[in-house]
């Protein structure tokens, strides 16, 4: 049984079992347990959803690459010029291209290390903030 209470740890709930016995008799009666359960006190707040910066930076420099190749493909006189490029480049071209590829991941890479390692200290300090241990809360119980 799943009571959202519970899950919350806002309030006691009871379970219920149901036995069916024969007696001596030959009839049958219902036995029933009770099992009281009571909630727990969460020792540390629960911490929210990491946001995934290398995915968001990624995302936007792919979505630039994109709206620059719109751009340049736009006029028939830039997508002519492109189509030359690609179709003989020189050797020093290659190796700018190449160059400034291998510069724009590794900075795009460092962008979003920095802001993990930001949200890490974050994360840290917002920790450090907060009580290592949760009062413990005390049910009251009344017997008969």
């Amino acid at each position: 049984m799943t009571d959202p209470d519970i899950s919350a740890g806002t309030s006691a709930s009871t379970d219920t079992d149901t036995d069916t016995d024969t007696d001596t008799d030959g009839t049958d009666s219902a036995v029933t347990n009770t099992i009281e359960i009571e909630p727990t006190a969460s020792a540390a707040p629960v911490d929210r959803p990491r946001v995934r910066w290398a995915g968001i930076v990624w995302g936007l420099a792919f979505a630039a690459t994109a709206i620059a190749a719109l751009v340049f493909t736009r006029s028939p006189d830039a997508y002519g010029a492109l189509v030359e490029w690609v179709a003989a480049p020189s050797l020093p071209e290659l190796v700018a291209a190449a160059l400034l590829i291998a510069g724009t991941a590794i900075l795009i890479a460092g962008v979003a290390g920095m802001l993990r390692r930001g949200q890490r200290l974050r994360a840290s300090r917002r920790a450090s903030r907060t009580p290592t241990q949760a009062p413990e809360k005390t049910v009251e119980r009344h017997t008969a």
